[in-house]
């Protein structure tokens, strides 16, 4: 008699378990049972495919990437064994694996959106901008409630000098409930340089709530903003703390915090901080008593 062993339920019952239940390790058990008892291609296929699905998910990217090319081997035009691959390669930081990998889903399925995304994520990672915001337009217009693809396609406008694109995407990603420290400082930046100080400092303040880490360039923005509003006190007491996160001691960080402090007057402090600058390698030279001449 020949093995009636439902090997399709186990893969099944394997899925449920990493899905539902968390537990990877068990699942693989279940997933190597079928490996080491039949041949069956299409079985043998997506048992690859499983296991190597659920490293992915696991971040064991080294390991999920021969599974999905023995899954890919068996079965060519298997589209999800390509996305889980790229992913894995992306992760890897192996840029070029992955455009490949997410180019040949699209290929198969024109529709993945995923692909779509992942694909604009990856040009993203090696600084092709423009190919980012063509990925994210087509994302959108596979799906328009692909959330993600509005900061990802700000962060392309931002860095390339379109603040009123980057702004818009920002802005929608907000208002889809996006809640991420970058999005809320990038925000916050062109709200700077547009001389919306009041909105930049919203913005800042939510960029420093959600910060996982908090780093030196949230409060020396928020500073530049305080003095925009003539808040001397709230503008120093933030430089005060961007040099104190600062990595390394940083003259431009003394330089700015001179500026303001010249600017309202504590000239005693102004040059106290020039100097500390200049024994930081700044040369630049600066001038107390007219306080109209630009520092150079």
């Amino acid at each position: 008699m020949g093995d009636k062993t439902d090997y399709n339920k186990m893969l099944n019952t394997a899925y449920e378990n990493f899905i539902s239940k968390g537990d990877a390790r068990g699942a693989i058990k279940i997933v190597n049972r079928v490996l080491d008892s039949t041949t069956q291609e299409n079985i043998v296929a997506n048992a690859y495919f499983l296991r190597g699905m659920i490293y992915t998910e696991t971040d064991e990217f080294k390991k999920a990437i021969p599974d999905l090319t023995s899954a890919i081997n068996l079965i060519p035009d298997y589209a999800e064994a390509f996305f889980n691959r790229g992913l894995s390669h992306l992760f890897l930081k192996r840029y070029n694996k992955a455009l490949s990998d997410f180019s040949k889903v699209l290929q198969l399925d024109s529709k993945h959106v995923d692909a779509q995304f992942h694909l604009g994520l990856t040009y993203l990672s090696i600084n092709e901008y423009d190919k980012v915001i063509r990925a994210c337009n087509k994302t959108l217009k596979l799906d328009p409630d692909f959330r993600m693809a509005y900061p990802m396609r700000g962060v392309a406008y931002n860095i390339l000098h379109k603040t009123e694109e980057a702004l818009k995407d920002f802005t929608t990603a907000i208002e889809l409930g996006i809640v991420n420290c970058t999005v809320y400082k990038l925000r916050g930046y062109i709200y700077w340089d547009n001389k919306e100080y009041a909105k930049a400092i919203e913005d800042l303040n939510k960029a420093i709530e959600l910060a996982p880490e908090k780093t030196f360039d949230l409060y020396l923005m928020r500073a530049m903003a305080y003095k925009g509003l003539e808040k001397f006190d709230e503008a120093i007491e933030d430089l005060n703390k961007a040099i104190e996160l600062a990595p390394e001691e940083i003259f431009e960080l003394y330089v700015t915090r001179a500026t303001v402090y010249k600017g309202f007057g504590k000239f005693d402090e102004a040059i106290a901080d020039f100097e500390k600058a200049k024994s930081l390698g700044w040369e630049g030279t600066y001038t107390i008593t007219d306080l109209d001449e630009e520092d150079k």
